[in-house]
């Protein structure tokens, strides 16, 4: 087959791996004992899910852009305005454009959009805009 479907690609891609409880995700991502960091990590795993139209559960801390999410629908031509639209909408919150620039696409991982985005929460609380 020389095109794949969005579903045949999702259901390759879950072939591939186990789901992973969100305990276990927060484990991987020493976020277990922060509250605002787990929740912010549980949030991005959703909106990286929601990008690549498959269950969270199958998305891990060390996915990367490049590699594991490729195999994903739309992560071969991913909208990066519409992965933070995903994770403002998580998260309930606004990221500012200056905000949003922060977050590393080159060499993407969860883990790292992880840490960008709880920096950027991190600021909006500490200037009262959260």
């Amino acid at each position: 087959m020389l095109f794949k479907s969005a579903t045949d690609k999702v259901d390759e891609f879950r072939r591939t791996r186990v789901p992973q409880a969100d305990a276990d995700f927060l484990r991987d991502l020493n976020a277990a004992g922060d509250v605002e960091r787990s929740h912010v990590a549980l949030a991005v795993r959703r909106a990286v899910a929601k990008a690549g139209q498959v269950d969270p559960r199958y998305i891990r801390a060390d996915d990367r852009e490049s590699a594991e999410l490729a195999l994903l629908p739309l992560w071969d031509s991913m909208d990066w305005v519409q992965l933070v639209m995903n994770i403002e909408d998580e998260l309930a919150i606004s990221i500012a454009t200056h905000e949003a620039m922060t977050i590393r696409v080159r060499n993407f991982s969860v883990r790292t959009c992880v840490e960008d985005v709880t920096a950027i929460v991190r600021r909006l609380r500490d200037q009262g805009t959260t």
